[in-house]
């Protein structure tokens, strides 16, 4: 279908943007695609054509920088000439333009290194980024300064709590709710073990860790007792402590007092919406009441407290999704992240084939009143991340109020640290020379993770290692 042989998964990814069904060698894909390249005294000449519509360009490729760089420039310029192409073709342009990968701040900040003046302007004009999204990295960027981790033994160190009270209609992660989980105390115990036997692999090995995230499923839907014996295997005091109580009924003072007691300094109370009859259709057993409820709660223990938002629930209009920003804004939470809904295989939103695309103009209208609403209170954005299958490209943005933006939330999404994970299912990655990552998963599965613990303990003793892939 493509006859450039080089970077040919990457202009499949763009040809998906138009064509989402596209797969390699479809019969059942009738459009002719063609994309072809030759170099000629450091000048790189491209012909991209989309079922007869023919898109041609130049461009002079630097000679005096690696042959790394000269090849992700040439990447870039192909993409970009067929992104025009297809665009001329159908009539149709993305907010994000020719990019495709999850983080369009990695590219801003490579621009950044390679002398771009304006990081806005060249996103717009050599990736065809709309400059409300431009500027919106431009943003983040400027904003991430002072907060993200810069040191190379700098790690963050995360524990996994898969285990929820409900599930989400749009979730696809592997959970086990905590009404139907055997091995739930023995595994408590073993990830406090794990948390531990980590934190002194990570003493020995010279890291210094800058932040503590105990995430899940929902980590609150533990007892009080048991929230207590993981947390207090960390050992971790005075660095940035978050964990993720995202369900608001499963919020109570008593373990809110334990958190505190272990050093916990942020908490996720998180909406997701304010209208009740969203709220029960997705499946969660919480109500807008809830929510406020374990808000004040947290601020009453003194505790940072971080909020996600979902644009594009099945059934929400703007008026829907605008009352819930607002009340967002009026409650004051330090941070706030609108996430798009998002297409994931296995959950019972993909399962049950609701088809969510019918309101991807209405969720890119949310998110950009989200946008303006949040930027009018006095909240800056500082992270972004984008998803497959978020409705129509559309990304996860991270804001704060000015001098509360999370290091964890910028250190993990933008890839900026070691991540020393611990649970099952969790994912450890090291970061390497060079920017590679490299990764280890545990076993997903809670009684699959008991059965092997020793083992994981020490695949990720050797990930964690002086000398691992150096």
């Amino acid at each position: 279908m493509i006859s450039a042989a080089r970077f040919l998964n990457d202009l499949e990814d763009v040809v998906r943007l138009f064509f989402p069904t596209y797969r390699r060698d479809d019969p059942a894909f009738s459009h002719e695609i063609a994309v072809s390249e030759r170099e000629e005294g450091g000048v790189l000449f491209a012909r991209a054509a989309a079922d007869g519509t023919v898109r041609s360009a130049e461009t002079r490729l630097p000679a005096d920088v690696s042959e790394l760089i000269r090849k992700r420039l040439a990447k870039r310029f192909l993409k970009t000439v067929l992104y025009d192409a297809l665009s001329e073709r159908t009539g149709i342009s993305f907010p994000w333009g020719s990019l495709t990968g999850i983080r369009p701040t990695r590219i801003g900040r490579e621009l950044n290194e390679e002398g771009a003046l304006d990081p806005a302007e060249a996103l717009r004009e050599q990736f065809r980024v709309s400059p409300r999204n431009a500027r919106l990295v431009a943003q983040i960027l400027a904003n991430q300064e002072g907060y993200r981790s810069t040191g190379e033994r700098d790690a963050s160190f995360y524990l996994h709590v898969p285990i929820c009270p409900s599930r989400c209609y749009y979730c696809s992660f592997v959970s086990e709710l905590a009404s139907r989980c055997p091995d739930l105390d023995e595994y408590v115990a073993a990830l406090a073990r794990d948390a531990a036997e980590t934190a002194r692999m990570l003493d020995e090995f010279g890291y210094r860790v800058t932040s503590v995230y105990v995430g899940g499923g929902t980590p609150t839907v533990l007892s009080a007792a048991a929230l207590r014996t993981v947390l207090n295997a960390v050992p971790y005091r005075g660095v940035e402590f978050t964990v993720e109580a995202g369900r608001p009924d499963t919020i109570d003072e008593e373990k809110l007092a334990v958190m505190r007691d272990a050093g916990v300094t942020r908490v996720s109370v998180n909406p997701q919406t304010f209208c009740d009859g969203t709220l029960a259709r997705i499946g969660r057993a919480h109500t807008s009441a809830d929510t406020l409820r374990a808000f004040e709660a947290a601020k009453k223990f003194g505790f940072s407290v971080n909020a996600d938002l979902i644009a594009g629930l099945d059934g929400e209009t703007i008026a829907d999704f605008s009352h819930t920003v607002r009340e967002t804004i009026r409650i004051a939470p330090e941070n706030v992240t609108v996430h798009t809904l998002c297409m994931k295989r296995g959950s019972d939103v993909h399962v049950k084939g609701i088809d969510y695309r019918l309101s991807e103009p209405l969720a890119q209208a949310m998110t950009e009143f989200a946008d303006d609403a949040l930027t009018a209170a006095g909240y800056v954005p500082y992270y972004l991340y984008r998803q497959k299958n978020a409705l129509f490209g559309l990304p996860n943005v991270g804001y704060a109020r000015p001098g509360y933006q999370c290091g964890n939330n910028i250190d993990t999404m933008e890839e900026f640290t070691t991540v020393a994970a611990c649970g099952s299912g969790a994912i450890s990655k090291r970061l390497c020379p060079g920017g590679r990552i490299e990764r280890f998963a545990e076993v997903k599965p809670i009684r699959g993770y008991l059965d092997r613990f020793d083992e994981m303990l020490a695949k990720k003793r050797a990930l964690l290692a002086p000398g691992f892939a150096e």
